[in-house]
């Protein structure tokens, strides 16, 4: 024949069942061996678990993150707050001051303490953009994380879905590895399949 083709064993697994033997006629989209899934099906269930858990670890990160942030922008509310009593504060004094009622250290007393209330403030103000960047950094970080276990269940799902070997094309089987319960590793060669309506010939 000029064509042959090589069938290989899309996952690690046991030979469960020979449906066609060599020199049976076949048909594309023909099964020819159906495999033991049991492994590969334990290892798609853990993959699944874990993209649970994945999932469950990014609802908490943004419950926990969100709850920081609204504790850092009441915190924030607060100290504006402060800052307009602390002006209102040293517009007294200074108002005093001019009729003798206070002392210039009272008022360098309300400018410092509004000083530091105004320096507080803009600590806050940076916490607050550096948690919410911690925030989408996290978040970014977690959902490549689970973009890439998404990827391995698909490939698990594909390969699950071949565990039956079918044949490519219409042809002969001539050869295939009939030896029930054997294993097989992902790769091997577990059967070939001859196209016996053209033929190569080679002149001598």
């Amino acid at each position: 024949p000029e064509y042959e083709f090589l069938l290989t064993s899309p996952i690690n697994g046991r030979i469960e069942q020979i449906i066609l033997n060599a020199g049976e006629p076949v048909k594309a989209g023909q099964s020819i061996i159906q495999l033991n899934k049991e492994s590969t099906l334990t290892e798609y269930d853990k993959l699944k678990d874990e993209q649970q858990v994945n999932l469950n670890k990014i609802s908490q990160l943004k419950l926990n993150l969100e709850k920081n942030l609204n504790d850092l922008e009441t915190q924030f509310s607060i100290k504006e707050l402060k800052i307009k009593s602390l002006e209102t504060a040293l517009d007294h004094e200074n108002s005093l001051l001019l009729v003798g009622g206070s002392t210039k250290e009272n008022v360098k007393q309300s400018e410092l303490n509004l000083s530091i209330a105004r320096h507080e403030l803009k600590q806050l103000e940076n916490l607050i953009k550096n948690q919410k960047e911690m925030m989408k950094v996290d978040v970014n970080s977690l959902g490549f994380e689970m973009k890439i276990q998404e990827k391995s269940i698909k490939e698990y799902e594909r390969k699950l879905k071949q565990a039956e070997i079918q044949s490519p094309k219409n042809g002969v089987v001539t050869w295939v590895k009939d030896v029930i319960g054997s294993t097989v590793s992902e790769g091997a060669e577990v059967a070939r399949i001859a196209d016996l309506s053209s033929f190569k010939v080679e002149g001598s």
